[in-house]
């Protein structure tokens, strides 16, 4: 399995949300890489990347759900 980018910042240097901070502990812990994440998900390219660099700030439920249940934490 890929390593996960190192993408700690958030658009325009803003403070990281609590969602992004779970989501990035959850790849760590499964050594899954945003891409993986993604396929896993079945978001669609760039839908977890966006969320953890901040460009999608109100991401949609059904989003959320589908990388909830691919981290296992739903």
């Amino acid at each position: 399995m890929g390593k996960i980018s190192p993408m700690n910042a958030t658009s325009a240097q803003q403070p990281e949300t609590h969602l992004q901070r779970e989501i990035r502990r959850r790849m760590k812990l499964l050594g899954l890489a945003i891409a993986e994440l993604e396929r896993k998900a079945s978001t669609g390219e760039g839908g977890v990347k966006n969320i953890l660099l901040g460009k999608s700030k109100n991401p949609r439920a059904d989003t959320l759900q589908k990388i909830a249940k691919a981290l296992g934490c739903t």
